[in-house]
């Protein structure tokens, strides 16, 4: 058997390759008295001069014996047309199931909605895999994706059809009116030879819809990232469409990575004109870096530059608590006819809100989605330090709902129902997968200044724990003088009588009586019956 690699080749060196190496073959000793196999791999797209060359080179190793089997993208299939008497294995027949895979429905399915039939990915998952429909995938499976994801854009293709592809790769998901609106006109024969030859995008021609496989797993295009970084600065206008496509959809996670490939002066301002929206999905370094960059042409406001900036610091700062002229700034927006202005000060508001006890807010019945989700945590705060546990868990999950993407917004209020449990003794040891989620977000996320709400709730469970810790003890101590050193109150006053708790579980009294003593005297001016009960 011989192998041919023309991988990463030109048409004129693959045509100079093959000519050497299949002269080299015919002319060996007693080719005939043996059948021979010649595997020739990744023939490049050719113009007819060297397509004629190629075809003669492939006659001459028949002619001579041998069987030839070939390999080619389907944009050199003019290979095809010109070898007599060829067959060819085309998508359906190369696509497979994984060997050794029960037949049963539901792993077939599993296999199918990650591989689509792929067989690069088909062999990166265990058979276990399939059968028990594990939620984490292994990173063989990823790398291999991302893999198959970069030869989905190769240089090889057309212009047209690989501004097509590279538009359904940024979107993830959509409809053909979408690729229209990022591409110009979407060519229907286009996008029916993509269905047809890459089940990757999973292009659907009739219902005019498209999803390609990594929609769920988009962080898998950071393997491909200078790849992308290339090609996107080639098509720049094109990105710029998708990211305000995907701004649209509120897709504020990937309209930030296409962001990324895009050369930064650029985004600055659809980045800062949507600021409240990316921090709120936990790309505040993005805004940051729009709001500090010198040569930035950005149209907004500079009272929109400062209250954006405000967010920025409120949310990453932990040195201290927010000065009072930001907070009463803060404050005084929330009331803004700017939605921009109150969009920010609901958003800076989450750092006052750990600090201490705060007015209630005016009534507004023309409040965002995001501006709904501060309010309730604020009320449920109120609540809160009042004692009324189970009135605040009914109001949260009342107004809880399902989102698709992890927010600051929306983990700051799982983290909320998860303490309140807790506060009213409801335990278990194990968080489900969408509070995990949410504390995993706040915890690993940029947002620095919030990052004590996931302490408190970790130190709040410690008291269900049976055995005493000194462990457990240390951690709560840390979030002490943590939420000391930032001003967080609402942070160290409860921390400081769970603290009290865990020292009289172990039996250091003086201790114990000297953490309530001092949890007092910092909300001595909070107006709470019930947290003065508890010092008591």
């Amino acid at each position: 058997m011989y192998e041919i690699s023309l991988s990463s080749l030109s048409a004129q060196e693959a045509t100079q390759i093959l000519t050497k190496k299949s002269t080299s073959i015919c002319n060996g000793k007693n080719l005939k008295a043996l059948k021979r196999l010649v595997l020739i791999d990744d023939f490049p797209p050719s113009d007819e001069y060297f397509v004629a060359r190629q075809v003669k080179s492939i006659a001459r190793l028949r002619m001579a014996g041998c069987l030839v089997a070939f390999s080619l993208s389907p944009e050199a299939r003019q290979l095809i047309d010109e070898v007599p008497s060829v067959y060819v294995l085309g998508k359906n027949e190369l696509l497979t199931f994984m060997p050794g895979i029960d037949n049963s429905e539901q792993s077939v399915l599993n296999s199918m909605r990650l591989t689509r039939g792929i067989p690069t990915l088909v062999y990166s998952l265990p058979v276990t895999f399939c059968e028990r429909g594990d939620v984490d995938v292994p990173i063989t499976y990823l790398t291999s994706l991302a893999c198959v994801a970069s030869y989905m854009l190769r240089s090889t293709l057309g212009i047209e059809e690989l501004r097509l592809r590279l538009g359904m790769m940024l979107l993830g998901v959509g409809s053909f009116d979408d690729l229209s609106r990022i591409c110009g006109q979407a060519d229907l024969e286009y996008l029916a030879k993509i269905e047809q030859d890459a089940p990757f995008f999973g292009v659907h021609v009739e219902t005019r819809r498209f999803s390609c496989l990594h929609t769920t797993r988009f962080d898998v295009l950071n393997f491909n990232k200078q790849e992308l970084v290339a090609l996107v600065g080639k098509h720049e206008k094109l990105a710029l469409k998708a990211i305000a496509l995907l701004i649209d959809r509120e897709d504020f996670s990937k309209a930030a990575f296409v962001s990324s490939l895009i050369r930064e002066e650029i985004t600055w301002e659809i980045v800062l004109s949507h600021a409240t929206e990316f921090v709120d999905a936990g790309y505040i370094e993005l805004v940051d870096n729009a709001l500090t960059a010198t040569h930035s042409d950005c149209t907004l406001e500079n009272s929109s530059k400062k209250a954006a900036k405000r967010m920025v610091d409120a949310l990453t700062n932990t040195k201290g608590p927010m000065n009072s002229k930001d907070a009463g700034k803060t404050l005084e927006n929330l009331t803004s006819f700017n939605g921009f202005l109150k969009q920010t000060a609901y958003i800076t508001l989450l750092k006052p809100l750990l600090q201490k006890p705060l007015p209630a807010l005016k009534e507004d019945l023309e409040l965002s989605p995001l501006e709904k989700k501060i309010a309730l945590h604020k009320r449920a705060i109120d609540l809160a330090i009042q004692g009324n546990f189970k009135y605040a868990l009914q109001l949260l999950l009342l107004e809880q709902q399902y989102e698709k993407a992890s927010s600051i917004t929306s983990s700051i209020q799982t983290v909320d129902v998860e303490l309140l449990y807790a506060l009213l003794g409801v335990y278990q040891k194990e968080f489900d997968a969408r509070s995990s989620k949410a504390l995993s977000f706040l915890q690993e996320g940029e947002a620095s200044a919030l990052k004590g709400s996931v302490g408190l709730l970790k130190c709040v469970r410690y008291l269900f724990e049976k055995s005493f810790s000194v462990g457990n003890l240390y951690d709560t101590e840390q979030l002490i003088s943590q939420a000391e050193s930032h001003g967080n109150r609402m942070i160290q006053v409860p921390a400081l009588f769970m603290g009290a708790l865990l020292s009289l579980r172990s039996r250091a009294y003086p201790k114990a009586q000297l953490q309530a003593r001092r949890a007092m005297l910092l909300s001595r001016e909070w107006d709470s019956i019930y947290v003065t009960q508890v010092g008591k």
